[in-house]
């Protein structure tokens, strides 16, 4: 359902969340060997999740990743998705279809779109906070 560097990103992001605070940094080794993930796809991911401002970095020899403490009740699932994959995935015809709408709709249109829908409601009120790995 997701690309594998949003599956990634989450994984970071849940591991981060859990593990890491302004004290406590996190370099891109130790994110990458803890949440299983290939070295270069966590550095990526690490500067678009920074980019975005769901992740801090601190750079230096001591440096690394990290969430602050008062943002971790708010990135929900949702923010995650959407850094990465953008929100094609809430918004695309299922049949991949360039011009389908509500106006013009696919076969599939309507039974998905509600479907759609749904998980956008549903992962934007999941937080990260809450989910463990």
């Amino acid at each position: 359902m997701f690309s594998r560097s949003c599956e990634y990103a989450i994984r970071i992001v849940v591991f981060l969340t859990n593990q890491s605070d302004s004290n406590n940094y996190k370099s891109v080794t130790v994110v990458a060997k803890k949440v299983s993930t290939p070295y270069s796809y966590t550095s990526k991911i690490l500067l678009k999740l920074s980019a975005a401002g769901i992740v801090e970095s601190t750079k230096g020899k001591f440096g690394g990743y990290y969430i602050e403490e008062k943002n971790k009740n708010l990135i929900t699932l949702s923010d995650v998705i959407k850094v990465i994959d953008g929100e094609s995935v809430f918004k695309t015809c299922v049949l991949g279809f360039p011009k389908c709408s509500d106006v013009k709709p696919c076969a599939l249109h309507h039974n998905f779109k509600f479907l759609r829908d749904e998980l956008n409601n549903k992962i934007s009120s999941i937080k990260i906070l809450d989910l463990k790995m």
